[in-house]
């Protein structure tokens, strides 16, 4: 990361030598007339299906990482009947031991377009898990009631907006949709609520197109880096292709009133970029859900369950971490999965109280940006200064005075940004206003390029744009090599923990679609 961000400084620094030698996609959603139908199983693997007005899974996908260990490798669930691609989802967890006589219980929401359809869709599950249970010894249950943690989390974001009335009036089976919504990336779980499950489900499946199977957390991470690093780099170095235009027509005597709007528009968007970058990062890693607990916290958690220290491999993910979603987990087994008792309601209640002192905890740690990325800011805050003052020195002599008024919004949002680290802490909202700032500057100074120049003019820059990026192969090359060892590392990863559980697994199930 700070390699990154270093290079970023390099990069605006290097395009504003090139003056001195002359002298963050918008998701949209496909309308279609289809009645499309949301149906979720919770084993743990967490399974999401889309299903077409005639019961057809138009798009099945693993909604936590079990969930992509459990579908890895599996082609004919996409295009069966629902009833023949739960008896699938719940035979294959069967073979690789989610499903079994101490986890026997399968959660299950459904979202429809009118109580009809839903009681369609919802006896075509249990079809299909009657279908599993005939072929095991112990009894498979279907539950309506929602998981714990789904429970849990819904009440904490209750408690969290008091004032919305689109939360307040959520359902389980809703909040369910909206999480899966949310968890495309395409949407945040707050406007997800205030959608109607109609869009939401369009939302599912339209993102299903570009959510690969071997989406693991660590994937989608190096994914991210990978892509983030490279599409940094080509708008820095691109964008010098106006600045070097300016630069060149004013020592012709031409544009000489509005000679700065390149370098305006340059000085602004490298900025934004380079605070972007660590805006994104920063959100990719804030999932209060998946952020390890201390030791403090862990003794809460093994408390409320009544559990001890040599217990705390119970209640670790894959990783070994602990962690409000690795606590879920383990709690959704063991209530589901446990009779109805005054002892069971205690420790739900004692867990729950625990979990949301968690989550707000970790909600404050992760929310100062500062503490985690102080050393980047800092790195970003020094290259907007460091670009500012070269593109200066870079001006003709005549007009290098002149830039500081013109780009005077950028040293009062690099100035004021200063002080609010100088207490060693910034927020994700505040990192995200100084983001939009910039941009908004960078949009300004756009707009007046495009209405300064001519059409030949506006082609030229853009080519030279072009050529830019069209230049930067090493750049290129490095990003889509990171993008294939990320896809190897992947699917060495879910092949290998798949090939463990099956081996684990005491029972196996060979589905055949004709019975």
């Amino acid at each position: 990361m700070k390699r990154a961000i270093a290079a970023i400084g390099l990069s605006v620094l290097t395009a504003c030598s090139a003056l001195a030698a002359v002298s963050c996609r918008n998701s949209q959603t496909t309308e279609t007339n289809e009645d499309l139908s949301y149906v979720s199983l919770s084993i743990n693997p967490e399974i999401g299906f889309v299903v077409d007005e005639n019961n057809v899974v138009v798009s099945v996908r693993g909604e936590n990482e079990d969930g992509k260990v459990l579908l890895y490798g599996q082609t004919d669930v996409e295009g069966s009947d629902l009833s023949v691609a739960v008896r699938i989802v719940t035979s294959e967890a069967v073979n690789l031991g989610y499903l079994s006589d101490e986890n026997s219980v399968v959660d299950l929401t459904v979202s429809a377009k009118d109580g009809k359809k839903e009681a369609e869709l919802k006896g075509l599950v249990n079809a299909g898990v009657e279908w599993t249970e005939n072929k095991v010894s112990f009894r498979v249950s279907i539950s309506e009631e929602g998981a714990y943690s789904l429970n849990r989390r819904l009440e904490a974001f209750k408690e969290q907006y008091p004032d919305n009335d689109a939360v307040q009036s959520l359902t389980v089976q809703k909040f369910k949709l909206a999480i899966s919504a949310s968890q495309t990336g395409e949407i945040t779980l707050e406007a997800a609520v205030a959608m109607s499950e109609t869009e939401l489900i369009e939302i599912i499946r339209n993102a299903k197109e570009e959510i690969e199977d071997i989406a693991t957390k660590a994937y989608d991470e190096a994914k991210k880096q990978a892509s983030a690093a490279y599409e940094q780099a080509v708008a820095i170095n691109a964008n010098r292709a106006y600045t070097e235009f300016y630069a060149q027509s004013f020592l012709k005597g031409e544009h000489t009133d509005t000679f700065y709007y390149g370098a305006a528009y340059h000085l602004y968007s490298s900025s934004a970029v380079a605070f972007d970058y660590i805006y994104k990062t920063a959100c990719s890693i804030s999932d209060i859900l998946d952020y390890p607990l201390n030791e403090e916290q862990i003794a809460a958690v093994l408390t409320a369950l009544n559990l001890t220290e040599e217990d705390v491999a119970l209640l670790s993910d894959e990783q070994g971490n602990v962690t409000i979603r690795s606590v879920e987990a383990y709690a959704d087994k063991l209530f589901k999965n446990s009779e109805e008792g005054q002892a069971l309601e205690e420790k739900k209640t004692a867990l729950t109280e625990a979990l949301n002192g968690i989550q707000k905890s970790v909600r404050e740690e992760l929310d100062n940006v500062y503490e985690l990325y102080g050393e980047q800011i800092d790195s970003a805050i020094a290259t907007a200064k460091s670009a500012l003052y070269t593109v200066k020195i870079c001006l003709p002599v005549g007009v290098q005075n002149m830039i500081d008024d013109y780009v005077k919004d950028l040293t009062d949002i690099v100035t004021a940004l200063e002080t609010t680290v100088a207490d060693g802490t910034v927020t994700l909202e505040e990192l995200k206003t100084v983001v939009d700032t910039l941009e908004a500057k960078a949009q300004e100074y756009y707009e007046k390029m495009r209405e300064d120049l001519s059409d030949d003019e506006w082609k030229e820059v853009e080519k030279r744009r072009k050529d830019i990026v069209d230049s930067m192969n090493t750049e290129k090359r490095e990003m889509e090599k990171q993008l294939e060892e990320a896809k190897r590392k992947a699917e060495e990863e879910l092949t290998a923990r798949k090939e463990e559980r099956r081996e684990n697994s005491k029972i196996h199930i060979e589905i055949e679609f004709g019975e």
